[in-house]
């Protein structure tokens, strides 16, 4: 018998049950999505380009995919690393005098009934639970899946912003502000009604 031969053998660890995250978290893991081509270039200059390429419909929410592309110009070296650092919608950034980072891009939903979510909220504000969801449940928005990449003079990145719940049938304002890449507070018209009408045809992928 070889000396290593009586190992002692680890039981298997007991399967852990599968938890889907919570619809106010991300898109449900189990389910395909409807694409929507709300392709569109919301700001462009010589050095800042900001887009939403896509609106994905879901059964309790939507992504919207947004992509960014920045030239450094005639930034220094720190100004430039903080514009990319913080260029994702994630978290809250603030300046040394406890104010919002004007490095941090950052994105809002506005409907016509004077609701409103921001990605820089997080969950501070009240939200009713998935079972509650309806027309006047509080919106919450926040950055998902974010990425990039660049170097020295160019950089490229990526985010999707999951909204919960489903917007109202009605058109309903996206709107952005990054004002360290010169992009001033803007809004731009989403079809609401488009996207609930999507979200009727998203396929779970096992169905009860």
């Amino acid at each position: 018998m070889s000396f290593f031969s009586n190992v002692p053998i680890e039981p298997e660890p007991p399967r852990q049950p599968h938890r889907k995250p919570e619809p106010w978290i991300d898109a449900p893991d189990d389910e395909l999505g409807v694409v929507l081509p709300f392709s569109t270039l919301l700001f462009r200059t010589d050095l800042t380009v900001l887009a939403l390429t896509s609106v994905t419909a879901h059964s309790t929410g939507c992504l919207l995919a947004v992509n960014w592309a920045l030239n450094r110009g005639e930034r220094t070296g720190r100004q430039w690393r903080d514009l990319v650092e913080y260029s994702f919608a994630f978290g809250l950034r603030r300046a040394d005098d406890g104010s919002l980072a004007d490095t941090q891009l950052r994105f809002g939903v506005a409907y016509p009934d004077g609701r409103s979510a921001r990605t820089i909220d997080g969950f501070s504000r009240p939200f009713a639970g998935p079972d509650e969801a309806g027309p006047t449940v509080e919106p919450i928005l926040q950055s998902r899946s974010q990425g990039g990449g660049g170097g020295d003079e160019r950089y490229n990145g990526g985010s999707h912003l999951w909204l919960y719940p489903l917007p109202p049938p009605v058109d309903f304002q996206l709107v952005y502000e990054w004002p360290a890449a010169g992009v001033p507070e803007s809004r731009f018209s989403l079809d609401g009604a488009a996207i609930t009408e999507a979200a009727r045809r998203a396929q779970s992928f096992w169905p009860e």
